[in-house]
């Protein structure tokens, strides 16, 4: 089932772990073997926010599905929170034991295909790797497809695939990274200064200047 988060001041959509111009290696399973490599985003929601509700109608829906009428009480009791598909924020932590930044008190969706996601500006116009985002911190609309796995000798859950992000705003960087800069932020070297790139400060005295 097609789900389309929203990004929006008063209901963001956050996006951290994103690995969506390479994979990211597969992990390593239970009973030895690795799961594929594939590409991956963490949306970050709001609780009680209308792109939680979008989620978690998806959810009842392809569950009931699969399931049965029951699928509730299965969902509740049986399913770890990584097999729900919306998942506790407060339980993603670092080896540490620390939670991560911007998790806190809100709910996750992590998405992942072996399929490259569309990923396009706020023009919707293609991006590239070379573009700087979107990255972990930033805000953008993604588009999910929720389904429930039901396979013999397979654990049961319910899958969220990645098929888009659409870079909406800049946030702060998470893991102590910096937002790219944007061409606005350079001066257009075209329009006055000189064939040097322009006039820049002096200072009175070399002395003084505090990075010498």
């Amino acid at each position: 089932m097609q789900v389309k988060l929203i990004d929006t001041p008063d209901d963001p959509v956050r996006l951290a772990f994103v690995h969506v111009f390479h994979k990211r290696p597969g992990m390593k399973n239970n009973d030895g073997s690795t799961s594929p490599d594939k590409f991956e985003a963490s949306a970050i929601l709001k609780p009680g926010g209308a792109n939680e509700k979008r989620v978690k109608e998806a959810i009842a829906e392809v569950a009931e599905e699969a399931y049965g009428e029951n699928w509730a009480t299965m969902y509740k009791d049986e399913f770890a929170d990584d097999q729900r598909g919306l998942r506790k924020g407060n339980l993603k932590k670092s080896n540490d034991g620390v939670i991560y930044d911007g998790f806190e008190g809100n709910t996750y969706v992590c998405a992942r295909n072996v399929k490259r996601p569309t990923i396009v500006d706020r023009d919707r116009s293609p991006l590239t790797e070379e573009d700087g985002r979107p990255y972990a911190g930033c805000y953008g609309s993604v588009h999910i497809d929720v389904w429930a796995l039901k396979k013999r000798n397979v654990k049961k859950r319910i899958v969220t695939d990645l098929t888009g992000i659409q870079f909406t705003r800049d946030g702060d960087a998470f893991g102590g990274g910096s937002v790219p800069a944007k061409p606005d932020d350079f001066e257009d070297l075209a329009v006055g200064g000189s064939e040097e790139g322009g006039n820049e400060p002096e200072l009175e005295d070399a002395n003084e200047d505090p990075f010498a």
